[in-house]
């Protein structure tokens, strides 16, 4: 689960967002859905973005970037794997 603020940063690291009011705007228009406060002792906390929505807009606005995110999370749960082999020798 992302902040507002995390869920741009990502963006914004992938090279697919560069100004948050453009971000904010886009899940005003529903091209992002956020998650919105349940109630307002929650709403200091503002939107949330699940990771699942933000790798559906990534995936949607640049499929290689998704393809990209998908190898190197295979690739560090094969490095996980290799370590444990290696400690257990």
């Amino acid at each position: 689960m992302y902040t507002t603020e995390e869920a741009f940063l990502e963006l914004k690291s992938l090279g697919l967002a560069t100004n948050i009011t453009v971000f904010r705007r886009w899940m005003r228009e529903g091209k992002i859905k956020p998650l919105k406060p349940e109630n307002e002792t929650h709403y200091k906390l503002g939107y949330r973005i699940e990771e699942k929505e933000l790798h559906r807009f990534i995936k949607e606005r640049a499929p290689k970037v998704m393809n990209l995110i998908n190898e190197n999370k295979e690739l560090k749960r094969k490095i996980e794997i290799l370590e444990k082999q290696r400690k257990n020798r």
